[in-house]
Parts: C-alpha cells; sequence; structure tokens
C-alpha cells in the first residue's frame, strides 16, 4: 500500500521492496556488509549459512516478524527524512 502524506520512503539498495516480515532478513545498511564479510572465513557453504539466517527468523512469531518489519520501514521514513 502507499504510504501515508509525509511517509516517503526514498528508494535505496539497502531496502528493497519485500513484505514486512521479511524486512529483518533483507533490509541491510552498509554496516551490514561489513558484518556479513565475517562469515566468508566460516568453512560453511553459502547455502548453510542463508539457512542458518532464515531459521533465525523463524523463529519468530509471524507476527512478531511484521511488526518488527513495520517499525524498520517508519525507522527508515524517519531517517530520510533527516537525511541521514
Amino acid at each position: 500500500r502507499k504510504p501515508r502524506a509525509g511517509n516517503k520512503l526514498t528508494p535505496s539498495v539497502f531496502r528493497p521492496h519485500v513484505p514486512a516480515d521479511r524486512r529483518l532478513l533483507l533490509w541491510t545498511t552498509p554496516h551490514s556488509f561489513t558484518a556479513h564479510a565475517e562469515f566468508e572465513g566460516i568453512e560453511a557453504p553459502l547455502n548453510l549459512q542463508v539457512r542458518f539466517f532464515e531459521n533465525m527468523l523463524q523463529a519468530h512469531a509471524p507476527d512478531t516478524r511484521e511488526a518488527y518489519g513495520a517499525v524498520l520501514l517508519r525507522f527508515a521514513q524517519f531517517c530520510d527524512r533527516l537525511n541521514v
């Protein structure tokens, strides 16, 4: 759905258009690239690493994932308004 007036979200490669319950997994920040680089030294296949993050996400109830995703949206809108 379209955001309310004043709640615009600036397009970003860090915030793809995904459902709210997927934002915890798929929205990132420039810092995320640094943090994820630490996983490069792990002797685990990429598909196993992806499964790890998927399982961490699934550990939360669907309503919780959606609520957290909504908060991420509001925070991103706040940052966009302040040009952060």
